[in-house]
C-alpha cells in the first residue's frame, strides 16, 4: 500500500540544476505538500532555491557542515530527492544511512554525471568524439593525463571516456539504496546501461525545466535576432554554431547574434523572450532547459536530436533538428522566411502545453513519491 501525500516530507537538494530542485518544491508546496530545497552553493544564474547553506567549494567548513546538515535533514524529512549524482556525504555514503532509516529516495539524473563516452555516446552519436577530444584537451590544459587518470577514480562530471568507469561504479552504488531513478530523453540509455527499465522514470518531464506559464512573446524585432545560451561553449557546439552565422553575414543576411552567457537569470530570461530564434546544441544529441524554456516563450528552436531520442522519448517534438554539416542551412530558412519562424514557434508552445503542464507534472511526482 503506497504512502499518504499528507504525511510526505520532501528535501530537494543538495544541488539545484537548472534550477529544477527549486522549481519542483515550490510547486509540490502549491499542492499542499511540505517540500523544501536546500543548496550546499548558490547557484550563478538560476537562484530559486528556498535556502542555500552558501558553502565554500573547500575548506573547513565545506567539511563540517555537510555532515552536521545531513543528521538534521534525517530526522526531519522522509522522502530525499538527489540530483546530479550528488547527495549529502561524498561518495554518497549517507545513502546507507537513508536506507537504515528506511527513508525514501529518488534520484534525478542530469547530464554529464552519467554521460557514458565509450559504452554509450561514441557508438550512438557521430559527433560525441567531437567534445569529447575538446573536454580532454582542456582538461590536459590544466593537469597531465596521468593525474586525471587518477581523478577519473572518484570524478563523474567529465564528458571523457577515462570516467565511464567511475559513472558505472557511481550508478551500481546508487541502485542499491535509491528507490526511483529519473532520467529523460538522451539520458535514459545512460542509466539504463546500468539500472533495469523498470527502476527508471523517463516520462516526469517536470525535471527538466524551470519556467514559467508557457506564453507567446511577440517579437517585431525587423532585423531577426538569433539567440544562443552556452552553458559549455563545447558540449554546445558554439563554434560551430558561430562559424555558420559568420558564414549567413558573409552572404548578406541581415540578423543580429545575441550570445547570452555570465549574465542573472531574470535578464538571461528577457534577452531569449525577445530573440526571434534559439541555438540550443548541435553535439550531445538532446535537449535540455535551453530548448524547452524556448519553446514555452513561442520561440523556433535548433538543435540536433539523435534519431533514437526522438523515436523513444519525444516523436512530436517541433525543434529545427540540424547537423554541424546543415546548420547553415537551417539557420538561413528560419532567418529569411518569418512565416516558418511563427509556425514553429506556435508549434513548441503547443508542445510545452501537451508534456508540460505543471498540474500534471507534479501530481506524477505525488504520485511517485507516495508510491515507494
Amino acid at each position: 500500500m503506497g504512502r499518504s501525500k499528507n504525511k510526505l516530507k520532501i528535501f530537494h537538494g543538495p544541488s539545484n540544476i537548472a534550477g529544477i530542485a527549486g522549481e519542483l518544491s515550490r510547486l509540490e508546496r502549491d499542492h499542499g505538500l511540505s517540500s523544501i530545497s536546500t543548496t550546499y552553493e548558490t547557484p550563478d544564474l538560476n537562484s530559486n532555491e528556498d535556502e542555500t547553506l552558501d558553502l565554500p567549494k573547500s575548506g573547513l567548513k565545506r567539511l563540517i557542515v555537510p555532515p552536521l546538515f545531513f543528521f538534521k535533514a534525517l530526522f526531519k524529512y522522509n522522502t530525499f530527492h538527489f540530483y546530479f549524482g550528488q547527495t549529502f556525504l561524498w561518495f554518497g555514503l549517507d545513502l546507507i544511512i537513508l536506507k537504515l532509516f528506511r527513508k525514501k529516495v529518488v534520484m534525478t539524473y542530469c547530464g554529464s554525471e552519467v554521460r557514458l563516452m565509450k559504452y554509450v555516446d561514441l557508438i550512438r552519436n557521430p559527433y560525441a568524439s567531437i567534445y569529447e577530444q575538446e573536454v580532454q584537451k582542456q582538461l590536459d590544459k590544466k593537469h597531465s593525463r596521468w593525474v586525471w587518470r587518477l581523478k577519473s577514480a572518484i570524478a563523474f562530471k567529465y564528458n571523457t571516456s577515462f570516467f565511464d568507469n567511475r559513472k558505472i561504479r557511481m550508478m551500481r552504488f546508487h541502485k542499491l539504496f535509491v528507490d526511483r531513478f529519473i532520467a529523460i530523453r538522451d539520458n535514459y540509455a545512460y542509466v539504463n546501461f546500468v539500472i533495469p527499465a523498470k527502476r527508471i522514470e523517463d516520462q516526469i518531464l517536470i525535471n527538466n525545466i524551470s519556467v514559467s506559464k508557457p506564453t507567446q512573446f511577440n517579437t517585431s524585432n525587423k532585423v531577426p535576432v538569433i539567440c544562443h545560451a552556452p552553458s559549455n561553449l563545447v558540449l554546445k557546439g558554439s563554434g560551430f554554431i558561430e562559424a555558420a552565422l559568420d558564414n549567413l553575414k558573409q552572404e548578406g543576411l541581415l540578423f543580429e547574434y545575441l550570445k547570452i552567457q555570465n549574465v542573472p537569470f531574470s535578464q538571461a530570461k528577457k534577452m531569449m523572450q525577445s530573440s526571434d530564434v534559439v541555438v540550443d546544441q548541435l553535439v550531445l544529441g538532446g535537449i535540455g532547459s535551453v530548448s524547452i524554456e524556448a519553446m514555452s516563450y513561442g520561440k523556433p528552436v535548433v538543435a540536433y536530436l539523435m534519431q533514437d531520442v526522438i523515436d523513444k522519448h519525444c516523436p512530436d517534438i517541433p525543434v529545427c533538428n540540424a547537423t554541424i554539416e546543415n546548420v547553415k542551412d537551417v539557420l538561413r530558412e528560419l532567418i529569411v522566411n518569418r512565416e516558418l519562424r511563427e509556425q514553429k514557434g506556435k508549434e513548441g508552445l503547443a508542445y510545452i502545453h501537451r508534456h508540460y503542464n505543471k498540474d500534471k507534472m507534479v501530481n506524477d511526482m505525488i504520485e511517485l513519491y507516495t508510491s515507494l
